[in-house]
């Protein structure tokens, strides 16, 4: 089984792409569930934290099986901040690899 992983930047300079990236996102997953590919994706997404300008990293959906993905809407995560791109993509490569669920879910 593969395992994809998908890095969302969500700074400010994505206010004007959002719909468009998180249509992407939910496209690409829709098009692995039509091609019964044998995976789990995980969604991460990344900013700066506005107090402490550190990188604010987040597990949006852990390994999620594609015919059981729970779109990612465009107001469950918001564009912000600033773009940590190098600390996020780090994170994310050194991330667990927790077991494939079957069910969606949703992180605050």
């Amino acid at each position: 089984m593969q395992h994809d992983f998908i890095l969302l930047d969500r700074s400010g300079s994505m206010k004007g792409r959002w719909t468009e990236a998180v249509a992407s996102v939910n496209a690409y997953v829709g098009g692995l569930t039509l091609a019964k590919v044998d995976t789990g994706v995980t969604l991460a997404v990344f900013d700066t934290d506005s107090m402490t300008g550190k990188l604010d990293f987040r597990v949006i959906r852990d390994r999620i099986v594609p015919s059981t993905w729970h779109p990612v809407s465009v107001t469950e995560i918001e564009p912000r901040n600033g773009t940590p791109l190098n600390d996020a993509a780090g994170r994310l490569i050194r991330s667990p690899r927790p077991a494939i669920t079957t069910r969606s879910r949703s992180s605050s």
